[in-house]
């Protein structure tokens, strides 16, 4: 007996899965409200559920797990979720309404398929583009100017490339400006040889500011400086992943940055702070300046506690409450550098990078909420110039 039933597919995965029946949900048009997982025990399909999940997209087998139609050991689960093609969308974009599929009721239970032709997969791909388009222009009308039929090309591309479709989506709505550039798959396909991986290639090209830059030769310049500078492999794909604003410097620019942090530190603890914290290397040097000239002149630390901190992964808001804090508490003393004199205050680290729970309540007893309380006053008194006058007071005080 045949029964004509609606099934949700994964998208794409006839492609590369021509070998097995991709039936994951089915659902009888006698029995609208309702949908069947399949039972694929002893099917030529599907032979186990680790089978059948092993085949599905990843995202896919996540957010089916979620509304609970997956089950450990079972395969016949039946569910009242979704009824309509539009229930099925917004359930994920990487599932498709397919319709008219047979279910041919046999000893094997086993599961056939109308073929997907080319002219639905094209559809599903015009389906896909134009929805990346719709959000992406949200955030950069430019993105309408693009044709279809060009982003196709760059999904077409990406795919032949093992990105999923979520990672897809995600670059081209997180930064809608590689919309624009069709050789953006030979870029990925250097990185893929520098040994970049798909995560650190999607954190890559989704994060880069300026996109109009990004071209092979950059690429192997900043690699090579990178490498002469002293970074290793491994190092070197970890700064670019987290920090791929290195990119938009060139070769001059991070020789005069280090020829800079010279001044503060030694040749061997810069490279040391740039493999840990990339982002000295193209930060603003007016904000750089002001955190090492706050901790080095109004606090007193030396660089020697300076190259074992965070210094400049915080904000300078945040270095000057916690000092201001301790200071007010009685905790903190700047040092006058007399010989003999011990050093009684805490180490940077533990002022800078405590979590702010346990900050307050290890210098004062205080709970979390205070600190916030205090750190908003401060905020306050910053912003109509109170912090400043009396800095000015407390350094007059110290130099007499």
């Amino acid at each position: 007996m045949n029964i004509t039933t609606r099934m949700l597919l994964d998208r794409g995965s006839w492609c590369k899965m021509k070998r097995v029946y991709q039936f994951i949900l089915g659902m009888s048009r006698s029995n609208s409200a309702q949908f069947i997982l399949g039972n694929f025990k002893g099917s030529v399909s599907f032979h186990s559920q680790s089978h059948l999940t092993s085949c599905l997209h990843k995202n896919v087998v996540q957010q089916l797990n979620q509304r609970g139609f997956l089950k450990n050991k079972l395969f016949f689960n039946q569910v009242s979720v979704l009824s309509s093609k539009t229930a099925v969308q917004n359930l994920h974009p990487n599932l498709k309404w397919i319709e008219n599929v047979r279910y041919c009721h046999s000893a094997t239970k086993s599961f056939e398929s109308t073929a997907v032709t080319a002219a639905d997969e094209s559809e599903d791909l015009k389906t896909f583009a134009r929805m990346i388009v719709s959000e992406a222009s949200q955030k950069d009308v430019m993105a309408q100017s693009v044709s279809v039929n060009s982003i196709i090309k760059q999904i077409e591309t990406f795919l032949k490339l093992d990105f999923t479709r979520d990672q897809i989506q995600y670059v081209f709505i997180t930064n809608p400006e590689l919309l624009r550039r069709p050789d953006l798959h030979v870029i990925v396909e250097h990185l893929f040889e520098y040994g970049f991986t798909h995560q650190n290639i999607e954190q890559i090209i989704s994060k880069v500011t300026n996109t109009e830059i990004l071209s092979i030769s950059k690429i192997t310049e900043v690699m090579n400086t990178m490498r002469e500078f002293g970074f290793n492999e491994k190092s070197l794909l970890k700064a670019l992943s987290s920090y791929p604003d290195i990119f938009n410097m060139n070769s001059q620019a991070v020789l005069t940055r280090v020829e800079t942090l010279k001044k503060w530190f030694k040749t061997s603890d810069i490279v040391s702070l740039t493999k840990k914290y990339p982002n000295i290397l193209f930060e603003n040097m007016e904000v750089l300046q002001e955190k090492f000239d706050y901790v080095y002149h109004r606090m007193g630390v030396s660089q020697d506690q300076m190259k074992h901190t965070e210094l400049f992964s915080f904000p300078l808001e945040h270095i000057q409450a916690r000092h201001i804090y301790l200071e007010r508490a009685g905790f903190f003393i700047k040092p006058k550098h007399r010989q003999g004199e011990k050093n009684s205050n805490p180490l940077l680290k533990d002022i800078i990078s405590t979590p702010d729970a346990v900050f307050a309540k290890r210098f004062g007893g205080l709970s979390i909420e205070d600190y916030r309380t205090f750190y908003s006053l401060f905020l306050q008194e910053k912003e109509h110039g109170l912090f400043d006058v009396e800095d000015e007071e407390i350094d007059k005080d110290t130099e007499d």
